[in-house]
């Protein structure tokens, strides 16, 4: 069972990518905004990360940077 972090802004999108992932076992997580990355990769350690590209007003970029900075090892899609 793998531990998945979605940051997307698009909710529809987000819902069903963590919907999918719980469905096949694993765990799964939305963020809308880093903010709530942010907040969720304080609470919980995550292998796979899924990252849009511009999270509203914000930079996906930034999201890597930050999960980088947390936990080196997860993995990261863009």
């Amino acid at each position: 069972m793998l531990k998945y972090l979605i940051i997307e802004d698009d909710t529809v999108f987000r819902t069903r990518l963590v919907d999918a992932l719980q469905k096949r076992g694993n765990l799964a997580w939305g963020a809308n905004c880093l903010a709530d990355a942010e907040q969720l990769l304080a609470q919980q350690q995550v292998d796979r990360c899924v990252v849009d590209l511009r999270i509203g007003s914000e930079s996906g970029m930034d999201a890597l940077r930050m999960l980088r900075q947390r936990n080196p090892q997860t993995r990261a899609l863009m």
